[in-house]
């Protein structure tokens, strides 16, 4: 089967990125399929909502315990922490994971918003208390510079975040892993070790962190990419924006698919409607899961 979200820019007016909307379609999709047959899912998306993987991973486990991830391009973020409930990940020469840290957008005290990761957080605390060496006063007064930006509310998210997303990627390792210290050694790496969200991570670096990896065939490898190719033109990914031909027309509507769910049997479509004024303003509407093969 197949998990695809778009990747076409500008991302806040294009992409899509995993949701819990997607849980009750994998439901429909996976009860037609047989019980206890080895289970190939092939992933591409930037990443989405931390909290999708577990429940996604138990619900594929409840009709597979065998799951192969297929990664022919980008698995990141929170599509990198799904990928840790598969037994086995294949990736292409090209495919890469990345780090899981959490990222926000922070509105600050004045009222900008900046975009910062959980470990943003924590390095500066690092910063602090490790590197900078500073003494009580020294660490009380970085500490109140922090919180002038940054809320308590705010921070106290972040720590929870924080916790949630090393509880989420251990117990997900432990559904085909039983070695403690590997798995240790894997989740303290994509949370807090590589040096920033966007480091892209290998199929040597992922073997090497401990996962599972092994490389795809040339043969599944040419399968694969062609298969993502397809979702990758239908969603005009390789474009950046849309080139609009509005005649003598003053706006422009374009249905436009965006994220794909798929079996050979079955498959959902996510599709928004967006309307182009000759002026660049862009409205969109519409945005809905849709059943029907490509």
């Amino acid at each position: 089967m197949t998990l695809v979200t778009s990747t076409k820019k500008p991302e806040q007016l294009f992409a899509t990125q995993i949701a819990q909307d997607i849980l009750p379609l994998f439901y429909q999709i996976l009860g037609g399929i047989s019980k206890g047959e080895k289970l190939d899912i092939l992933i591409y998306s930037s990443g989405g909502q931390i909290d999708v993987p577990w429940p996604l991973v138990n619900l594929m486990r409840e009709y597979s315990d065998d799951i192969h991830a297929i990664i022919p391009w980008r698995a990141h973020s929170a599509a990198t922490l799904l990928v840790l409930g598969a037994n086995e990940i294949g990736m292409g020469p090209l495919a890469s994971l990345s780090p899981i840290d959490p990222q926000f957008q922070l509105k600050l005290a004045d009222k900008q918003i900046v975009g910062a990761g959980v470990e943003d957080i924590y390095g500066y605390y690092r910063l602090i208390n490790e590197i900078l060496s500073l003494n009580s006063a020294g660490r009380s007064e970085a500490l109140k510079l922090l919180a002038s930006r940054v809320t308590p509310e705010v921070l106290g998210k972040i720590s929870r975040v924080r916790r949630e997303i090393r509880i989420i990627a251990t117990n997900l390792l432990h559904l085909h892993m039983n070695e403690n210290v590997k798995i240790e050694k894997i989740v303290k790496a994509l949370v807090e070790d590589l040096p920033s969200h966007q480091y892209l991570i290998n199929r040597k670096e992922a073997a090497e962190l401990g996962l599972p990896v092994y490389h795809l065939d040339k043969k599944t490898e040419n399968l694969s990419f062609k298969i993502l190719e397809s979702y990758m033109n239908e969603a005009s990914m390789g474009e950046v924006g849309m080139a609009v031909d509005f005649g003598p027309d003053a706006v422009k509507t374009i249905d436009m698919n965006r994220a794909f769910i798929e079996t050979k049997d079955r498959g959902f479509t996510f599709r928004s409607k967006y309307t182009f004024h000759r002026d660049g303003k862009v409205d969109r509407k519409g945005d809905k899961w849709e059943e029907g093969q490509k």
